[in-house]
């Protein structure tokens, strides 16, 4: 050890760092001798987080001011030493009482004590040196008081403005904005070091951030001192990124051989289709003969009201419903083929489905999503319009959403009235990257375009998609990154993403949402699955770099978002609340195995009111979901693994359905799954692209044609459905 860190080499990359150390120190130290200061009027009004022991803002013959009591405290900028402080203040007495008198101390050590004249005056105090390590310098004024006649109050002194002032030189930076200052300066040198693979351009980049350092400190130092720490960060996000983005660059992903061909789920599909077309008859018949549910709000009925709506329509809409499936059903079988082959066509991604229909797809989606509105919301509607305008930027639950929404609002109030305005455009926006999303999905799962356009068609007709009809909610966008989430899990299992790429979409989709957070299962079944199918010899060591790249992409959004949380005010109060939050009214998260503590949780989770709620949970998101997985896996169990060994990705997505499945059954809704359906929806995406894919891969002819049509038609009708009744105003 000793000889490697006397080497040249050690030597010279030693050399580096102080140079690059000097780099930033020198233009910090030569800029830090110029004169800084900030002022601060007291009496101005709102709160003042930097003082403590004043009271509230008044107005009087030489301005505005407030009144001391006994004890003042002044959190001071560390803007270097010497730091002096310099306080406009006023000895107000009546003439029978003593003048003022104030004794101020700082770091522990008494600066003096003074008599205070009745006239305005100032007080000036030199910091001591050792303040050059505190955090925040402090100033602490002790003063005699008194009490007028008939006021409660002990009063001290009246103060009018605070000014912060170091200098002039010879002056010193103090110690934790320095430091953050130069640490900034060494990761920029490593950065630039990294990104070139030269040294030299490190310490021309780390040259460079000194001098600009140097010139914000002589010029804007009290906005440099606040920052300092803010100036770590992007050095940092380029050396977190940096692999990711090395992995993007790469023409051929390393590790993992070209998918081989997919077979067949089984060789006789009759059975399957048959069964698929009869369960979208009998659902179909279960929407029109259904009883209907009691008005009212009454978490523990859990019988109907995944399908009830439907008899709630006007009958010419019920009635084209009813047409379109059945005459879906029948073209299925009787349409003559196109070809007698079951040999399925494979096509290159590229021509399964062009970049132009998925902009026709997505563009077109938006104008109905627009032009459709829903007339009601299941939403929070009346909470964002009344705690918004009131300077409301955060809510843990959907944090990035609630907060980008509010930052929108405050751009657009102009021509928004209310902010629940902007709810609806993100809506319609998040629906069209939606559809997107779905393409981006549907390209990658499918052989050609015949499978792409099913499996867009099947991603359109789950209820999910009522979110983007101007609908007031927290879950379009959650729900629009989810499908670019399982399309990179997708991606990566095959060998044809960056890990990287998984890690940032997952971790930025539960800071929209965190209902999100259940994809984990999926990432983390991907890794494996990928790491699997390595090469024993360098299995694990490419894996762990593909983890680490995860990790610090990930990690780069979370630096990304408490870097911006910070900036504006979010504090350790906040998080508790928001902590308070997580669970609803009641804190709770997860719903009670056996027995109920609140109000809030209706039943717990072995009960038959949760299995009801879980079965019309999927009826009303995805009614043929479910029951097409199980008689797939049921009637063709070999085929399903032996379609799992030629596409591992199908594994990684059914760990995705598992995993969002379990959140929907476990989770504890306030208002119960009824009312709180959109909380619960999510799971309709992996189940409904499981399904699909398991259907898509029997056999080509009429009975897949049979078992597609009736999968697609019924959920079609019945999404559709869903949206007349909330764009039609009909209450259910």
């Amino acid at each position: 050890m000793r000889a490697r860190l006397s080497s040249p080499g050690r030597r010279a990359e030693a050399v580096r760092w102080l140079l690059a150390l000097a780099a930033v120190g020198g233009p910090l130290l030569l800029g830090q001798q110029t004169t800084a200061s900030v002022v601060q009027p007291l009496g101005a009004p709102g709160d003042l987080f930097n003082v403590t022991g004043l009271l509230a803002p008044e107005q009087g013959e030489e301005g505005a001011f407030r009144w001391g009591g006994e004890t003042v405290t002044f959190s001071l900028q560390p803007l270097g030493y010497p730091l002096y402080t310099v306080l406009r203040v006023q000895g107000v007495r009546p003439e029978s009482e003593e003048p003022a008198r104030v004794t101020a101390a700082s770091s522990g050590r008494d600066l003096g004590t003074q008599e205070m004249p009745r006239a305005p005056s100032t007080l000036v105090y030199r910091l001591p040196v050792s303040e050059l390590l505190a955090i925040n310098p402090s100033l602490t004024l002790t003063s005699t008081t008194f009490q007028p006649p008939g006021d409660r109050r002990h009063l001290g002194l009246v103060f009018y403005s605070l000014e912060q002032r170091n200098g002039p030189g010879p002056s010193m930076p103090s110690a934790w904005p320095a430091a953050a200052l130069l640490l900034s300066g060494l990761l920029v040198y490593a950065a630039g070091a990294q990104v070139s693979r030269r040294r030299e351009v490190g310490l021309a980049a780390a040259l460079a951030w000194g001098v600009g350092i140097g010139v914000l400190n002589a010029l804007a130092r009290p906005w440099l001192v606040f920052y300092s720490w803010y100036f770590v960060v992007p050095p940092l996000l380029v050396l977190l990124l940096l692999p990711w983005v090395r992995e993007l660059r790469r023409r051929e992903p390393p590790g993992v051989s070209e998918p081989v061909a997919h077979p067949d789920v089984t060789g006789n599909p009759a059975p399957i289709a048959i069964m698929v077309a009869a369960l979208a008859v009998a659902l179909l018949a279960w929407h029109l003969f259904v009883p209907q549910e009691p008005a009212g709000f009454d978490p523990t009925r859990n019988l109907t009201w995944g399908v009830s709506f439907y008899s709630r329509l006007p009958a010419v809409l019920q009635i084209v419903g009813v047409l379109a499936v059945l005459g879906a059903i029948a073209w299925a079988w009787l349409a003559p083929l196109r070809g007698q082959g079951t040999e399925v066509p494979v096509q290159p991604e590229s021509e399964r489905l062009p970049s132009w229909m998925a902009w026709a797809f997505s563009l077109g989606g938006m104008a109905a999503f627009a032009g459709l509105p829903v007339a009601y919301s299941e939403g929070d509607s009346d909470e964002f319009d009344t705690k918004i305008p009131k300077g409301a930027i955060w809510r843990e639950r959907e944090l990035l959403d609630f907060y980008l929404k509010v930052r929108l609002w405050w751009l657009l109030r102009p021509v928004l009235a209310l902010p629940s305005y902007v709810y609806q455009l993100v809506a319609v926006v998040a629906g069209g990257v939606y559809i997107w999303g779905a393409s981006l999905v549907a390209r990658v799962m499918s052989r050609n375009r015949a499978e792409a356009l099913v499996l867009v068609g099947g991603l359109l007709a789950v209820g999910n998609i009522l979110l983007f009809f101007r609908y007031v909610e927290s879950y379009a966008p959650v729900t629009a990154l989810s499908l670019f989430v399982i399309w990179a899990c997708w991606r990566y299992t095959e060998g044809r993403a960056s890990f990287g790429t998984v890690g940032l979409l997952a971790t930025l989709a539960p800071l929209f949402h965190g209902s999100a957070l259940w994809w984990g299962p999926m990432v983390a079944v991907a890794w494996l699955v990928r790491a699997f199918r390595r090469p024993p010899e360098r299995r694990w060591a490419e894996s762990l770099t593909d983890l680490r790249t995860g990790l610090f992409a990930g990690l780069s959004v979370v630096i990304t978002t408490i870097s911006v949380m910070l900036i504006d005010a979010y504090d350790y109060e906040r998080f508790q609340a928001g902590l308070e939050e997580m669970g609803g009214a009641d804190s709770r998260t997860m719903l009670p195995p056996f027995q109920t503590e609140s109000r809030y949780e209706h039943y717990p989770f072995f009960s038959l009111e949760h299995l009801g709620a879980v079965v019309q949970e999927q009826l009303l998101v995805a009614p043929m979901a479910i029951v097409t997985i199980v008689v797939v896996a049921l009637l063709a169990w070999r085929g399903v693994k032996a379609l799992g060994r030629a596409a591992p990705a199908m594994w990684t997505l059914a760990a995705g359905a598992a995993g969002m499945f379990f959140y929907s059954i476990s989770w504890n809704p306030d208002l119960g799954p009824r009312d709180d359906w959109d909380l619960l929806a999510l799971s309709g995406l992996p189940l409904t692209l499981l399904a699909l894919y398991l259907l898509l891969h029997l056999p080509g002819g009429r009975f897949w044609r049979l078992a597609l049509a009736s999968y697609l038609s019924l959920s079609a009708v019945h999404a559709a459905a869903w949206v007349a009744l909330h764009v039609l105003n009909i209450r259910y």
